[in-house]
């Protein structure tokens, strides 16, 4: 349950800052601001991740 919470939270977050890059790139046109959009993707893919492998870790301990 805390896991699936974990996602979920991640999740929100990473559509919260590309919306707030969206807005940036509505306002000043700037493509850094799209860019930007791929670098959140690559980050909050990593912490997703971290977080599976994590999870797989703990389940291996378990069984040892």
């Amino acid at each position: 349950m805390a896991k699936r919470k974990t996602i979920d939270l991640v999740k929100e977050l990473r559509h919260k800052h590309i919306l707030e890059h969206v807005e940036e790139y509505r306002k000043t046109g700037d493509a850094r601001a799209l860019e930007d959009i791929d670098a959140v993707n690559e980050y909050y893919d990593d912490v997703l991740l971290d977080l599976h492998a994590t999870s797989m870790v703990q389940k291996f301990q378990n069984y040892s």
